[in-house]
């Protein structure tokens, strides 16, 4: 758990709100031609994994353009991972997945809704911000588990068919307090 010192006034983070917002409810429909494997599917996020393990890195003060950053680039690697579909006969993976996406999203702007909500800016206290997708991992990596050998070529031997540095990343939580 990292602390971190939260220094900004809560109505600043209307705009990182209306970035994830916008990305949950605006995803693209899958199109084009699809990924040539499940790496390959997997890779095309690698923006939003980028953005989280920046934010589970953060020490010292936080800023709300550090959250903005954060937000932009879950988002895209969101919108990345949507523009194509995934490939053929695993196509049932694709939602699997993006709840793994979409969970840390929604805890992130429920926390942040919730800051805005509060009714003086002295009573934000220190709020813990968790982002956990491990129930949405299990089920993903149900599914993985499910494919036949040949249907997992191209997963990375590092990287494996647990995710497991993933289900890391999503179980940290961070303090933010107010100076």
């Amino acid at each position: 758990m990292n602390r971190v010192d939260f220094l900004l006034d809560a109505d600043e983070l209307v705009p990182v709100i209306g970035t994830l917002q916008d990305a949950l409810t605006r995803r693209p429909n899958p199109e084009g031609e699809p990924h040539f494997d499940l790496q390959t599917a997997l890779d095309s996020c690698d923006e939003y994994f980028q953005s989280i393990r920046e934010l589970t890195e953060a020490t010292g003060r936080l800023s709300t353009h550090d959250l903005l950053q954060a937000a932009n680039g879950m988002s895209s690697g969101y919108r990345c991972f949507w523009e194509r579909p995934f490939p053929q006969g695993l196509e049932m993976g694709q939602p699997l997945f993006s709840a793994v996406l979409e969970r840390p999203m929604r805890d992130l702007l429920r926390t942040l809704q919730s800051l805005t909500e509060a009714e003086s800016g002295d009573s934000l206290g220190e709020p813990l911000i968790t982002l956990d997708a491990e129930e949405e991992l299990n089920c993903f990596n149900s599914w993985l588990d499910g494919l036949a050998a040949h249907q997992r070529i191209g997963l990375r031997p590092s990287q494996g068919c647990g995710l497991g540095s993933l289900a890391a990343s999503f179980l940290l939580g961070w303090w933010f307090g107010r100076d």
